[in-house]
């Protein structure tokens, strides 16, 4: 008798052991049904995008102003030889001055095997202050 005694509490135990496990895991579960049961079926409209305005178009960015389109042969047949001829893989800068100004010519090639040409120009007093390029051009036409 004291063998099925011993093996009956044995198994109580197991099964009380057995039984709260499972009741946690139960009330765990039932307590994440309601959360799971919040999202479940509701669809979200997706949000509706607003396309921008188109910008201007590319020629609205491209300055307009001296030198702009012109080669280094013809820079140099109008100011002489640079006072600086920078060489990089895609850019060519010369900078030319005479006392009164500092002009750099920013030369890129428009294309693949193309000459390069001017696409942008910095003018500058001596003293580094910003002037106009094309009255910088006009200096160094006048040396």
């Amino acid at each position: 008798m004291s063998g099925r005694s011993g093996g009956g509490a044995g198994r109580c135990r197991i099964e009380n052991a057995l039984f709260r496990a499972f009741s946690k895991r139960t009330l765990i579960t039932l307590l994440a049904l309601p959360l799971a049961a919040c999202g479940a079926g509701t669809i979200v409209p997706p949000a509706t995008q607003i396309q921008p305005p188109p910008g201007p178009p590319a020629s609205a960015f491209t300055k307009q102003g001296p030198l702009l389109g012109t080669d280094a042969r013809h820079l140099t047949q109008l100011f002489g030889q640079p006072r600086l001829d920078i060489r990089e893989t895609t850019v060519r800068k010369l900078q030319f001055g005479n006392g009164r100004c500092v002009l750099d010519a920013y030369l890129y090639a428009p294309a693949r095997g193309k000459e390069p040409v001017v696409t942008h120009v910095d003018a500058r007093s001596p003293t580094g202050m910003d002037v106009d390029p094309a009255a910088c051009a006009t200096a160094l036409q006048a040396k």
